[in-house]
């Protein structure tokens, strides 16, 4: 590999600073950190090259989305620090948007980032309850709580029982009590029935609702946490694009 034709990888290059020449840290040095974390990050293979560049704006909704997100990044960390909560149903790109946000962060405005998927996260909490298990619990949630930004993927995928909302609670809280920054992505929308919705509709689109697969409390809290983005689409992107690449393979 060449060496960096400003410092000759020596990692420092010099500079003139108010008609002074000082010795300051090459660029090499700078995009070297941010490659360093954004693998620290673990974004998935499947999403490692989400951007906003590459977002497919396909409905109005995804245009309006993707400003929100943009504006985050611009203002981060001068102007807020708050997160972004992105709703919608599978397909409409909430992950793909919540990666770019992510990736941006980590690698343009110098913070440390970590993506979790929501389950995974609480199946490796109750795996360290094996007395085998060489991973303790504290192991796992501390990096989740203290990093300057986590996505956390799918939020209320896993039944809400008690200890999951507590657990889920516990994080959140903790991220929000230390003003940390949380990107998050659900499936389950602000549902609500209409006045001349039935009993039955009624308990359906309460149990399907974010509120429900996580509670009332935490609900709550997210709302001063994070900056709720609706992502209301008519077609799941994924399908589209897979009708689209065997439409062409034949």
């Amino acid at each position: 590999m060449a060496a960096c034709s400003h410092c000759d990888d020596m990692g420092f290059a010099i500079a003139t600073v108010d008609g002074v020449e000082r010795a300051v840290i090459c660029i090499c040095r700078v995009e070297g950190a941010g490659a360093r974390r954004l693998a620290a990050a673990r974004i998935p293979p499947r999403y490692e090259a989400c951007t906003f560049a590459n977002f497919d704006l396909l409905e109005n909704s995804l245009v309006w989305a993707k400003g929100q997100a943009e504006e985050l990044v611009a203002g981060y960390p001068v102007e807020s620090r708050r997160g972004m909560l992105f709703l919608g149903p599978p397909g409409a790109g909430k992950t793909h948007l919540a990666v770019s946000v992510l990736r941006e962060l980590v690698t343009e405005k110098g913070a440390s980032g970590l993506f979790y998927d929501y389950c995974d996260l609480l199946r490796a909490i109750q795996a360290t309850w094996d007395r085998d298990s060489e991973v303790s619990q504290a192991e796992i949630l501390n990096p989740v709580k203290e990093v300057e930004v986590l996505l956390l993927d799918d939020l209320g995928a896993m039944r809400p029982t008690l200890w999951v909302q507590e657990m889920l609670f516990h994080i959140l809280n903790a991220r929000y009590n230390d003003d940390k920054t949380t990107i998050l992505t659900s499936n389950h929308l602000e549902t609500a029935a209409g006045p001349g919705a039935s009993a039955g509709r009624a308990k359906d689109l309460q149990e399907a609702s974010l509120e429900h697969q996580i509670g009332v409390r935490l609900r709550s809290r997210l709302y001063e946490m994070c900056q709720t983005v609706e992502m209301v689409v008519t077609h799941d992107y994924r399908k589209k694009v897979k009708q689209a690449n065997y439409s062409v393979g034949r």
